[in-house]
C-alpha cells in the first residue's frame, strides 16, 4: 500500500522530530560559540563572561524538548498507519532489501510489533562539553581577573612605599 505524499512527509517529521530540535540545538550553540566580541571589549575572540549570550539561552530552551520527545517517543514509528499500512519506516526497510528471505523475516516479524528504537540525541553530550568549557572559561577568567587587580595593587602599594621611602631620607 503506498502513502500519499503529504502523509509521508507527515509520518517522516513525525518520526524525526527530535533529530530535527537536535539540528535546531547544535545551530544554536554553533551560533554562540562563533559569536564575536564586541569592540569595546578590545580584541576578536570569543565573548564568555556568561551565559546570557542568546543562542546559547535558546539551545538551553530547546533541550527539555528533546529529552521530553527523546523519552516519549523512543521507539520510532513502526506499527500501521490509521490507513492500514505500513509506516515509512517499515517501507522503507522493506524497500531497501534485495533478498527476498530477509524481506519475509520481516514480514513476519511486522506481525509481532517490530520496534526500532531511537539513538540517544549526541547534541546533548555536545550541550554538556560545551557548557563546561564555557563555564570553565569564565572562571578561568574571573581568577585572571582578580589576579591582575592584585598585581595592580601590589604594583600601586610598592609605588606609594618608594615615594614614603624617599620622603623619609629627605627629611633626615
Amino acid at each position: 500500500m503506498k502513502v500519499p505524499g503529504s502523509q509521508a512527509i507527515g509520518m517522516i517529521l513525525y518520526d524525526s522530530i527530535v533529530e530535527i530540535l537536535s539540528m535546531v540545538c547544535a545551530i544554536f550553540i554553533v551560533g554562540c560559540l562563533r559569536r564575536q566580541a564586541s569592540k569595546d571589549r578590545g580584541g576578536s575572540g570569543i565573548v564568555m563572561d556568561d551565559f546570557s549570550s542568546l543562542p546559547y539561552r535558546f539551545s538551553c530552551i530547546v533541550i527539555p524538548m528533546i529529552i521530553s520527545l527523546y523519552f516519549h517517543k523512543k521507539n520510532l514509528t513502526t506499527t500501521t498507519t490509521s490507513t492500514g499500512g505500513d509506516s515509512c519506516v517499515v517501507q522503507g526497510l522493506l524497500s531497501s532489501l534485495n533478498d527476498n528471505d530477509q524481506k519475509i523475516k520481516i514480514v513476519n516479524f511486522r506481525s509481532e510489533q517490530p520496534v526500532v528504537t531511537r539513538h540517544f540525541p549526541v547534541v546533548l553530550v555536545f550541550h554538556t562539553v560545551v557548557s563546561l568549557s564555557i563555564w570553565f572559561m569564565q572562571y578561568q577568567n574571573r581568577q585572571h581577573s582578580k589576579n591582575i587587580a592584585l598585581v595592580e595593587k601590589l604594583q600601586q602599594d610598592l609605588t606609594e612605599a618608594k615615594k614614603a621611602a624617599r620622603g623619609d631620607k629627605k627629611k633626615r
